[in-house]
């Protein structure tokens, strides 16, 4: 694995081709231009007129949202039977994400803008010597490079690249973000860090959590369980005062048996948070 992240990073920084370069953005510009002049249609005429039956922009949005969520389930229900049944979830949902862009890059490749991306490709591998635009990296591989003692330390012993590619400014941008993640006061466990799926599904757990702790304000929340080891997990996700409250009232109940709502301890103002 070390000698992986080593090759990886030997090959991000090695790269001649600069994420922005202005002559080469001049060549698509006007490759675009004479393509349309020449009566070729945008991708987006192409859409409108060929009216594919699937929306790809709304449809690869909602599916990323529906990805996002089932993440953060993997991590909530990470140490529980339920995660296997997520995991194939995400894998169900990360294939149709793929499927929707390969059926959208069908229309791309017959657009002007396609044109104009073929003659800026060509116009870069003159410029800096190659035989062709190297495929790009994988993001599960810019983070597995990121959060890496490997990098982490070429970084820190002042390490500068003289080209900043696509690939090394994602790198950067990932590897301060995993920066930050471990700099949290709720930071994730490292075996959660190096699951990109288990540390998204933390990401939008504690952003979602930060929008919920303002919705409710201190209002009681209900969540269902379907197992024990549910119930186990969404108690454990209580605040001290709640746990407090939850004895409270369960001593109350095993004291006399049976409780109405009123004679709840916390409703009858005995306990005050």
């Amino acid at each position: 694995m070390g000698n992986e992240k080593q090759l990886l990073i030997s090959r991000i920084i090695s790269s001649k081709i600069p994420a922005y370069d202005y002559e080469a953005e001049l060549e698509y510009e006007k490759t675009l231009t004479h393509a349309i002049f020449g009566g070729c249609l945008t991708n987006q005429e192409l859409l409108d007129k060929l009216a594919p039956p699937i929306d790809f922009v709304s449809e690869i949005k909602k599916t990323n949202v529906q990805l996002s969520h089932k993440k953060q389930k993997l991590y909530e229900w990470r140490d529980t039977p339920s995660s296997k049944e997520y995991r194939a979830d995400i894998a169900s949902l990360k294939q149709a994400i793929s499927f929707l862009l390969n059926q959208q890059y069908n229309f791309f490749i017959s657009s002007a803008e396609y044109i104009a991306t073929q003659a800026k490709n060509r116009f870069i591998c003159e410029k800096y010597n190659i035989d062709e635009i190297p495929e790009r990296l994988e993001e599960s591989e810019i983070r597995l490079v990121a959060r890496s003692y490997e990098w982490f330390s070429l970084y820190n012993a002042g390490f500068r690249c003289e080209v900043f590619s696509q690939e090394v400014i994602d790198l950067i941008n990932w590897a301060k973000k995993y920066e930050n993640i471990r700099q949290h006061p709720d930071a994730p466990t490292e075996d959660v860090i190096e699951d990109d799926d288990l540390l998204d599904g933390w990401m939008s757990y504690i952003s979602n959590k930060k929008d919920h702790d303002t919705a409710t304000d201190g209002k009681e929340v209900f969540i269902p369980a379907n197992s024990p080891e549910d119930i186990r997990r969404i108690q454990d996700k209580n605040s001290p005062e709640v746990k407090f409250m939850m004895k409270m009232r369960d001593n109350k109940m095993m004291k006399n048996g049976e409780l109405n709502e009123n004679d709840l301890p916390d409703k009858q103002g005995i306990i005050k948070f």
